[in-house]
């Protein structure tokens, strides 16, 4: 059967209601790590739809790792269909990296197009919102040079932070106390602020993988 759209002025065209459907797993998720889009596309009918669009716009904040089906174009990303038959379902799945340094909720929105009619197109959108929290394995190492050291000799402590990930840290705060018997310190740090006054390092954003480095350079006053 031939299945058509009637309104007050008669018939009008072919008739297929479209659905999207969307959810983002986890519903929560770790900043630096994985998160997958399914979408769900169905045809209700009553007719075939011909010419359907698919269109998946990626929130800012991730990268693009895979899509399956693959899309014809990013970003949006989209897939055609020729037709889509009534009854007829088709998933998309896409999974992206959440960067490092995302946070908060973010919202991934889809659509479905056809040039078939559809009389009920307020079904044709759907959103997938996603919590991105924050989540590192900060490490720190302190050695110190020479072993052993006497009164009137220079020592060096070398001071290394490390971010493990998969987070972004982004306020980053170490504090520093020399020991009694190290005096006239010196201070070398390879980003942020350090405060000999608070002996504070600050204005300190670390990525996943990433490290710096604090060396303290002073007298000794005493023998070990």
């Amino acid at each position: 059967p031939i299945y058509v759209y009637v309104d007050q002025n008669g018939p009008v065209s072919l008739a297929a209601d479209l659905t999207i459907t969307k959810n983002a797993a986890p519903g929560q998720v770790i900043a630096g790590t994985m998160l997958t889009y399914t979408l769900l596309v169905a045809n209700d009918g009553p007719a075939t739809a011909v010419n359907v669009l698919v269109s998946d716009t990626l929130p800012g904040g991730v990268t693009l790792l895979s899509a399956d089906p693959t899309p014809g174009s990013q970003q949006p990303l989209s897939w055609n269909l020729p037709i889509l038959a009534p009854g007829a379902t088709r998933t998309f799945t896409v999974t992206v990296d959440v960067d490092g340094a995302t946070a908060g909720v973010i919202t991934n929105t889809a659509t479905v197009t056809s040039t078939t009619h559809d009389p009920a197109p307020a079904n044709n959108r759907a959103a997938a919102p996603a919590t991105v929290t924050g989540e590192a394995d900060l490490g720190i190492l302190k050695s110190s040079a020479p072993k052993p050291f006497t009164a009137g000799q220079a020592i060096t402590y070398t001071i290394v932070v490390t971010n493990a990930g998969p987070t972004t840290v982004a306020t980053l705060l170490l504090t520093d106390n020399l020991p009694a018997g190290v005096v006239n310190p010196l201070y070398a740090w390879s980003n942020g602020a350090y405060s000999t006054t608070t002996r504070t390092w600050s204005n300190l954003a670390l990525g996943a993988g990433g490290r710096i480095t604090l060396t303290v350079t002073g007298m000794v006053t005493v023998t070990q």
